[in-house]
């Protein structure tokens, strides 16, 4: 799977992806979803909080193994 710029495009809203963001405190990649897009920027979610402008990268998540 590729990294797909957030200025190219956004994922579907409350789609889970991964998502990378170069300075969020020492975890830049992480799982999460688009909450919302407003003027002020996107508003995306991960299993802890709300983060702002930060993410700049995201991609799907992978298929699950099969067996």
């Amino acid at each position: 799977m590729e990294w797909i710029s957030v200025k190219d495009r956004l994922p579907e809203y409350k789609k889970r992806v991964i998502l990378y963001a170069p300075s969020y405190s020492g975890r830049p990649i992480f799982e999460g979803i688009l909450k919302q897009t407003d003027e002020s920027g996107n508003v995306w979610e991960d299993a802890e909080k709300f983060i702002r402008t930060s993410i700049t990268h995201w991609q799907s998540l992978p298929e699950p193994p099969k067996e």
